[in-house]
């Protein structure tokens, strides 16, 4: 299959004009287009997100895997079409996973996890983005502390179950030590955005092995790592793929009830068993 970018004629407008498809012998899929939803942004509560609609992709961060994930720098605009102005937020990280469900996994200027009082910078054009066939996304991205008059970049890490996560930091004041032996402030996925021909990065394999340069270049230290990443496995019971079993997986099993579907422990019907199996599988997944 291929994945492009393409203008939309016909009865389209400026609001809708531009879509990101797919193409698979001769069969078309429209993967994202222009003014739709985006989950965390249209339907926010943060009134720099609230409203917001998709604009557009970045022509050079995304990527789509073999297992069909597409990944995504995406940008946003206000639902008129109007650009959203600085020094208002305008740009995410996107996620279409093979099912169709969209997913945010960042945001500018949202919290770096792990990394107290430090936010995301802008999102487009700086990430190198890269995903495996195994269902793991890795950005590396620009990020600041604000109080401290401090700026840095992340390596970070997500995938539906674990969620975001920080890999590796670089900066003068909150580089990682342990590659070079000294506070490293330059982090490089090797071969940047270039894609293999299965779609994933070509420094991150589909098996999970990703390659990154990193260096002290004020002490002149420079070193090549590489990083397996798994992702986490997924609760039986987690029917909506939330991370979490709760309130929505039970209702997926009584809306189900008698029937062949959410059938968790394989009989091919939906009983008491399958209702255990949420009961006992409550809370967040592992």
């Amino acid at each position: 299959s291929i994945t492009f970018i393409t203008d939309l004629g016909g009865s389209a407008t400026t609001l809708n004009d531009k879509a990101v498809m797919t193409e698979n012998n001769g069969v078309f899929t429209m993967l994202i287009r222009k003014g739709d939803a985006i989950p965390g942004i249209t339907d926010s509560a943060d009134p720099n997100f609230s409203g917001k609609v998709f604009s557009t992709p970045s022509t050079t961060n995304a990527v789509r895997t073999s297992g069909g994930l597409y990944a995504f720098e995406g940008i946003f605009m206000n639902a008129d079409g109007s650009s959203v102005t600085s020094p208002a937020p305008s740009t995410y990280i996107g996620v279409r996973k093979p099912d169709g469900t969209m997913v945010t996994v960042c945001r500018q200027p949202d919290p770096v996890p792990g990394l107290a009082g430090w936010t995301f910078d802008s999102l487009a054009g700086s990430t190198s983005l890269c995903a495996s066939a195994n269902g793991v996304v890795v950005f590396n991205a620009n990020i600041s502390n604000a109080g401290a008059g401090q700026a840095g970049n992340a390596l970070m890490a997500w995938d539906a179950v674990s969620g975001l996560r920080i890999l590796a930091k670089g900066g003068t004041t909150i580089g990682d030590t342990n590659f070079t032996g000294t506070p490293v402030n330059q982090i490089s996925l090797i071969g940047s955005t270039g894609n293999n021909g299965n779609g994933s990065g070509t420094g991150f394999s589909d098996n999970g092995w990703l390659v990154i340069r990193v260096g002290d270049t004020g002490g002149g230290l420079y070193a090549i790592a590489r990083i397996q990443l798994e992702p986490g496995v997924a609760c039986v019971a987690d029917i909506d793929g939330s991370g979490t079993v709760d309130g929505g997986d039970l209702a997926s099993v009584l809306a189900g009830w008698g029937s062949a579907s959410p059938d968790l422990d394989g009989d091919g019907v939906v009983g008491g068993s399958d209702l255990a199996a949420v009961l006992a599988g409550w809370g967040p997944c592992n």
